[in-house]
């Protein structure tokens, strides 16, 4: 709960506005317990669940996303909060008369990169000269303190955050990027929360590389690769092909060029798997044998634009791109797969709501946004204000009553409600 939130200085932002088709449950395929989409009758649209799983929340960060909880989302770049049910943001501030522009400013963050909230407490990635920091800030008291500060080592160098950090059951997932010279490195980090206690994941070998793709618990689902040489700098590479020097050949290319050559040592001396780690032992087994059904296609764990995990839930897709495919989810509590539904032309496809949103083409190339609930097996078509190209309201988080994203080109939210039955009118900008 946010009460405090509600009494000292705010600012409200501009507000604007923005049948549902509705199908027969599927029918359960006999072999592999995945839904088949029947397609036939009608029914009520989608009840709202009012789900919100407080798991693999990518952080708020510049002009890129926000940082949900169950009645609200806190802002990219600054310390606000939009209250759903009052439609209006508060700037986080007790102040009388405050103008949030400089440090007395309980809510003012010089040069914010990414926020999130936990427990009452800011966690905010703040630029600091070449380099940046991580700060805490008590919502109820103004405290702050810094957890910890990454400066470069020589001028010109720099420190960076590398991806999009996250948050999952109790900790925060970051990597940062490291400019010495002409050597780069980077290094992933977990932050156990509230404390703010911070540890290095991998690392040791500087040749190898770890992305994480989500966790749950003491589980963390990471993309892993190792290199068996170093790639030569731009200025090596130069130095091998006079052909590409701009001041004897003008209409030479060298950026083209030495891009093209680091692809292609990608694919010669690069080498990685997915792998589940076990936080607590470090301990780690192949992914994609666990989520394999026996045939020779590989499972697609970066099926979602959104991220692979959801809540506990790693969604992925079985059997060939351009053949029939499945839509699973794998369960990072318990390790248990369940196939969710069968198509062939699927294109996307998110965790929210307790349900799988997901779009798929049809014969003549025209998108469908459906939904199937995993719980009754109902499986049905949402109306999608039209469009046939793309997905007319697009999630990026939710709430408990709402989904956050973009409609008509504006950062929008839609009670759930409203989205299930395609009353997209009902869509109010933040």
């Amino acid at each position: 709960m946010l009460l405090f939130l509600l009494s000292g200085c705010y600012s409200v932002p501009e507000q604007a506005s923005g049948g549902g088709r509705a199908e027969a449950g599927p029918e359960k395929s006999a072999d592999t317990g995945a839904v088949a989409d029947t397609q036939s009758g009608a029914s009520d649209v989608f009840q709202a669940k009012g789900a919100f799983h407080a798991d693999n929340l990518l952080l708020a960060q510049r002009g890129i996303s926000v940082f949900p909880t169950e009645s609200g989302f806190f802002f990219s770049g600054s310390a606000r909060f939009y209250d759903l049910s009052q439609k209006t943001a508060f700037t986080l501030c007790n102040v009388p008369g405050c103008l949030h522009n400089s440090e007395s400013c309980p809510a003012y963050f010089s040069g914010v990169l990414a926020l999130m909230e936990h427990e009452g407490k800011l966690f905010v990635f703040c630029e600091a000269g070449s380099g940046l920091i991580l700060v805490c800030a008590d919502l109820k008291t103004g405290e702050r303190r810094t957890l910890e500060s990454w400066q470069p080592v020589a001028l010109g160098d720099s420190v960076v955050l590398s991806g999009t950090p996250f948050y999952s059951t109790g900790r925060l997932y970051f990597k940062l990027g490291t400019s010495a010279g002409d050597h780069y490195s980077e290094q992933c980090f977990l932050c156990d929360l509230p404390e703010g206690v911070l540890r290095k994941f991998g690392g040791e070998n500087e040749r190898e590389g770890f992305d994480f793709l989500g966790a749950y618990g003491e589980r963390a689902v990471v993309a892993w690769s190792i290199r068996d040489e170093d790639p030569q700098r731009f200025d090596e590479f130069l130095s091998q092909h006079p052909e590409l020097d701009p001041k004897s050949h003008p209409d030479a290319d060298p950026d083209s060029a030495y891009s093209a050559y680091l692809d292609d040592f990608q694919r010669q001396h690069v080498k990685g798997e997915l792998r589940l780690y076990d936080l607590k032992s470090g301990g780690y087994e192949p992914l994609l044998p666990i989520l394999a059904d026996g045939s020779e296609n590989a499972p697609n764990v970066f099926f979602s634009s959104g991220g692979s995990c959801y809540g506990r839930y790693l969604l992925y897709t079985l059997g060939d791109f351009d053949g029939a495919e499945t839509i699973c989810r794998y369960d990072l509590e318990h390790g248990t797969v369940e196939r969710l539904v069968d198509g062939s032309r699927f294109l996307n496809g998110f965790l929210y709501d307790d349900r799988l949103i997901y779009l798929e083409k049809d014969e003549k190339q025209e998108l469908h946004v459906r939904v199937y609930d995993p719980e009754t097996k109902e499986n049905r078509e949402l109306d999608n204000a039209g469009e046939t190209q793309i997905m007319a309201f697009s999630i990026h988080a939710e709430t408990a009553d709402a989904f956050i994203g973009m409609y008509q080109g504006k950062d929008m939210w839609i009670t759930k409600a409203d989205f299930y039955a395609g009353r997209f009118e009902n869509a109010v900008s933040y």
